[in-house]
């Protein structure tokens, strides 16, 4: 009796080290599944996605730090129009007349950013939030990160129209927002089709 008592212990020993062991197993192979997964993530997905962490990280320190600093003092403004009215008077010709047009524009533009400073701010983050989620979405391989990202693309373009009147809006300015929004939702949109 006590020989089929050990023998019975012997076995749910064994028993239960098998359960371990394929516990183990299964969670090994879950992680090996998870690994597979992540390498199933296109190289040029993981570039650009990349390159836009980058850039997005960028904008939030910049409007972290144009936040921490509060509106601009009509003071500090002024003095930048007189630098770059000063800087124009050292060119000549084209160039004289883009630093005074420039240094005009600059200075409306902080005008209207400090008279608007809470909701441009405000703004301006929930365009970066979106473009981090949107970007973060198609890192897992999300199609709805896509959506997000063609979002965060057109908000930061109409932003220029949404807030400063048109005249303000330098086409040169304009063109880069548009090209380069346009690139980054062309290159996203080719690993389109490995997204679900």
């Amino acid at each position: 009796m006590e020989e089929n008592k050990s023998e019975l212990e012997n076995n749910e020993s064994l028993n239960i080290q098998k359960e371990e062991v394929n516990k183990d197993h299964q969670q090994f192979t879950e992680e090996a599944i998870e690994i597979e997964n992540d390498s199933k993530l296109p190289k040029g997905l993981k570039i650009i996605g990349i390159l836009s962490f980058i850039n997005i990280g960028l904008s939030f320190i910049m409007e972290f730090f144009q936040i921490m600093n509060g509106k601009i003092s009509e003071e500090k403004l002024l003095d930048a129009k007189v630098a770059g009215l000063q800087a124009a008077k050292q060119a000549s010709g084209f160039w004289a007349d883009l630093a005074k047009e420039s240094a005009e524009v600059s200075y409306q533009m902080g005008m209207i950013i400090n008279e608007k400073f809470a909701f441009y701010h405000t703004y301006m983050l929930v365009s970066i939030i979106i473009g981090f989620v949107g970007v973060f979405l198609m890192f897992r391989l999300k199609k709805l990160g896509f959506h997000f990202y063609i979002i965060y693309s057109f908000f930061g373009v109409i932003s220029m129209y949404f807030f400063f009147p048109p005249h303000l809006v330098q086409m040169s300015t304009l063109i880069t927002a548009l090209v380069s929004s346009g690139l980054f939702v062309w290159l996203y949109s080719r690993h389109i089709k490995s997204m679900n």
